[in-house]
């Protein structure tokens, strides 16, 4: 099972028919049947279109996909709840956060104490934060890091090559990684471009009608992806190790 059903779904609960939204999207109102009848999977770069259009999680569209890697993913009860969440006034909100307080620390406290080290997969291949290595997905040793310095949906690890993200990711530090086929606009993530990979900023620029993968540090310009290049996403960096 693809995406399909969930584009779909997310389709008709925003109202749009399928050729409003290839109209707002720019793709053809044949390529959304196609994407729904999952005959043909949209490429990157139509594929965060389609998220941003339709105001939803990418981990809501892939869930049925990808249980393995994302093994948290909401129920449709809770993206409900959610949604009616985001829509409520201020105050119905804190509300919402003050009954959830208690629950959510005592939950991570626990989590905590369950053990004080967790392995972790780091990948020696580095991702380079400058001008690109290769990611070689069996290329990876074990590393005990404290249960408390790991992010809770960190998946991975990879070793940083380059000083393209300083001062926030340092050349040869090691970040931690939740792998996930699609990311947010401004997060850093590790991405293959071309067999090559980047540790770099994603910026989905629609005034430009462009997407491009930009560095924290100046000195480097950004890397803008063209139709022909092969952009694949490994997963969203949520901190540095040490």
């Amino acid at each position: 099972m693809g995406i399909g059903k969930r584009l779909k779904e997310a389709r008709l609960d925003r109202g749009y028919t399928q050729a409003e939204l290839a109209g707002r999207i720019g793709v053809t109102y044949g390529a959304i049947g196609n994407y729904e009848n999952e005959t043909s999977h949209p490429r990157d770069t139509i594929l965060y279109a389609l998220i941003n259009e339709l105001g939803v999680d990418a981990n809501f569209l892939f869930q049925d996909v990808m249980k393995k890697i994302l093994p948290d993913v909401l129920s449709p009860r809770a993206l409900r709840v959610g949604r009616a969440y985001e829509k409520a006034a201020p105050s119905v909100r804190k509300t919402v956060e003050v009954a959830l307080e208690p629950w959510m620390s005592v939950a991570a406290f626990a989590h905590a104490a369950a053990e004080d080290t967790r392995d972790m997969p780091v990948y020696d291949m580095p991702a380079a934060a400058g001008l690109g290595n290769y990611l070689d997905s069996s290329a990876y040793a074990t590393a005990a890091y404290p249960v408390k310095d790991i992010p809770p949906k960190a998946d991975i690890c990879v070793r940083i090559s380059g000083d393209s993200m300083e001062p926030e990711i340092s050349d040869g530090c090691v970040v931690f990684v939740e792998t996930k086929p699609v990311i947010e606009h401004r997060q850093i993530g590790i991405f293959v471009l071309n067999n090559n990979s980047f540790c770099k900023r994603l910026v989905i620029d629609h005034g430009m009608n462009q997407v491009r993968l930009e560095s924290d540090n100046p000195a480097y310009g950004p890397i803008v992806i063209g139709e022909d290049d092969e952009l694949r996403t490994v997963g969203r960096v949520l901190g540095a190790a040490g």
